[in-house]
């Protein structure tokens, strides 16, 4: 009677092991593409869209005003809160626990941005720090700085 609980404990142990495996991500952008690709590109859609210019004609204030450029902010900000992500990918993802934190960094503050877009709230100076979206200009300037230590040593050390 005992070995067949045991049997049965065991092979229910072989069974919870045999389910369906996570899948490998297909990583096709080097580090470099995805930062010059897809990063930055998005991230200069958020930072251009709002400003104020001064000149001799007067202040003008630039932010989005239209249903498009609504869109197009918060389809931006999307991509960099997904991106921080793709950066944490093996074979992207840098063996430090700063890296880490870039990422995660770059995700909230994108994420902020994020919420203000769907609630089409200008972004920049006027709001509140958790929804401003200069924090992803200084997780992306950590993470290229770190990226460019990294190319610095390799190319020393070639």
């Amino acid at each position: 009677m005992k070995l067949k609980i045991f049997g049965l404990i065991l092979c229910a142990a072989l069974l919870l092991g045999c389910g369906p495996k996570t899948p490998q991500a297909n990583t096709v952008l080097s580090l470099k593409q995805l930062m010059g690709w897809v990063i930055d590109p998005n991230a200069d859609v958020l930072w251009d869209s709002v400003k104020t210019v001064s000149n001799s004609k007067g202040t003008t204030e630039i932010y989005p005003k239209t249903e498009a450029e609504w869109e197009n902010v918060r389809n931006s900000a999307a991509i960099l809160v997904e991106s921080g992500n793709l950066l944490m990918l093996e074979g992207r993802a840098k063996d430090n626990k700063q890296w880490a934190a870039y990422a995660k960094q770059l995700s909230e503050a994108a994420d902020g941005a994020l919420k203000a877009a769907k609630i089409k709230i200008k972004m920049i100076y006027l709001m509140p720090a958790e929804i401003s979206i200069t924090p992803v200009n200084l997780a992306m300037t950590n993470m290229l700085t770190l990226i460019n230590k990294r190319q610095s040593k390799r190319r020393m050390s070639q």
